[in-house]
């Protein structure tokens, strides 16, 4: 069974956050913060985030008035360069790369009355990019954990600085951080509801490629003939693009509605040399729920976020799975944003195919 190549392919294009949790409870919306209440500056201004902002049991933290003296030598550690984000009752990701063993990480921030916490976090909090027993040669492993907000925090920019120590009791030189929080919502040009109309791939070797949403689009496969006979015969794939409705509203919140027919594949039938159609997949519908930001890179790069609440996808002749999910885990996908009055288009990078994905959208 082949994978298709349109399937939902939406949903990559956007900076994500979900849990991996899957229950079928439903969670408290967050707080949408008026977007026109303010701009950039805002998000722009230094707030103070403290160890009372935190849920220092979830991640198995203890906190600490000073750092233990260093024993030894430091050790060392790197941590991204690219901007951290975060949003009022979600959370941001610690990354980072140590370049030896080490036991834990100690993260300064502010705390009550000027004082300094350092939170205490153990190794075993932490999440490997690797599995334990594995890791690609001369690649040193890297390391993520994402520390929860409360819901108090307001848009802005903090900083926190960060270090790992190994049993030893080596500590590395601290690297300071800074994450923005930031606004649901921010661009009144995207408020309303868009359509999908075309998506153009453009291949690494410059091959471009436009669909229109909601045709089929056919490829060989590969070619046979039939027994006793030297005429090919060409076998076809077929796969649906998607047809995708988006809503964008002023409280910060979308609703995406994303339909993709059957897609199918031809077989043989060796008997009466015949070309036979077969089903691959089902046609289905995923409707999902979330807030949305709007975000300026470091290269003045507009850049659309997505945050997704709630899914619910519906197989044809099946019953509809509906996922629900907390806050937690994130991930960034870059992606270029463009808005001209009644349309927009936003383009991104898939590495699995090596290809950019355009998609089109107007009111």
């Amino acid at each position: 069974m082949r994978k298709s190549i349109f399937l939902f392919a939406f949903l990559c294009f956007a900076f994500t956050i979900t849990s991996c949790s899957n229950d079928d409870n439903e969670t408290t919306p967050p707080t949408v913060v008026d977007p026109f209440a303010g701009n950039s500056s805002v998000e722009d201004a230094v707030i103070t985030v403290t160890s009372q902002d935190i849920d220092v049991s979830s991640i198995g933290a203890t906190i600490l008035s000073t750092l233990p003296e260093p024993n030894g030598e430091p050790i060392e550690m790197t941590v991204p360069s690219e901007e951290s984000l975060a949003f009022p009752e979600e959370g941001f990701n610690i990354k980072l790369t140590p370049k030896a063993d080490f036991e834990g990480i100690y993260v300064q921030l502010n705390g009550a009355n000027g004082a300094t916490d350092y939170l205490d976090i153990p190794k075993s909090s932490l999440v490997s990019e690797y599995d334990q027993n594995f890791s690609p040669r001369n690649e040193d492993t890297s390391y993520e954990i994402n520390i929860d907000f409360g819901s108090n925090i307001k848009p802005g920019t903090f900083c926190y600085k960060i270090c790992i120590y190994d049993a030893e009791g080596n500590i590395s030189a601290p690297i300071e951080v800074c994450v923005t929080v930031k606004f649901f919502g921010g661009n009144i040009d995207l408020i309303g509801e868009w359509n999908l109309n075309t998506m153009k791939q453009i291949a690494e070797d410059v091959t471009s490629q436009e669909y229109t949403a909601g045709a089929y689009v056919c490829e060989l496969d590969y070619e046979t003939e039939c027994e006793g006979s030297d005429f090919k015969i060409e076998l076809n794939y077929c796969d649906a693009v998607p047809e995708i409705k988006l809503a964008i509203n002023q409280d910060g919140t979308y609703t995406a509605t994303i339909t993709q027919e059957k897609s199918t594949y031809e077989v043989l039938d060796s008997a009466t040399c015949s070309v036979l159609t077969k089903e691959n997949e089902p046609a289905q519908t995923s409707i999902e729920e979330g807030n949305w930001s709007f975000d300026l890179d470091g290269k003045n790069q507009k850049r659309l976020i997505l945050i997704i609440r709630k899914e619910t996808l519906t197989l044809a002749g099946s019953e509809p799975d509906e996922k629900t999910y907390e806050s937690g885990e994130s991930s960034l996908e870059e992606n270029v944003l463009n808005v001209s009055g009644n349309n927009f288009d936003i383009t991104l990078f898939d590495e699995e195919d090596g290809v950019l994905n355009t998609y089109y959208f107007s009111k």
